[in-house]
């Protein structure tokens, strides 16, 4: 019995700790708002085309309609869509991560927001 508790102990280890360079995106520690150490996930993008798309990922990860709850917001659980003016593709921000994407519906996006969504600040 010993030695079976010993063997899953072992094998447990690499899944319960993860290097902070580990998951969808990039380590970036300047991502670090206060609107990120809540939680939330922020997608920006400049081409009107990608808006769609990301308002869909927006709804499937949290449920609402086409813009952020104020109280999913302060519960660091929203999907804040917003467009920028310049840039290509889209940048999805994360709590000290981001991801680069050519467009909304890279399924990049999805994976990034259901990784980091509500992974703020611990």
């Amino acid at each position: 019995m010993v030695a079976l508790i010993a063997f899953f102990n072992a094998h447990d280890s690499p899944t319960t700790t993860a290097p902070s360079n580990s998951g969808p995106g990039r380590f970036d520690p300047t991502a670090s708002s206060a609107i990120l150490r809540a939680g939330n996930v922020v997608l920006e993008y400049s081409n009107r085309a990608d808006r769609a798309a990301l308002q869909a990922v927006a709804r499937a990860e949290t449920g609402t309609n086409d813009s952020a709850d104020s109280a999913l917001v302060a519960a660091g659980q929203a999907v804040i869509v917003g467009r920028i003016a310049h840039g290509t593709g889209v940048t999805a921000r994360a709590y000290q991560r981001t991801l680069h994407a050519p467009n909304g519906k890279d399924p990049a996006v999805e994976d990034f927001v259901s990784a980091y969504l509500g992974q703020g600040a611990q």
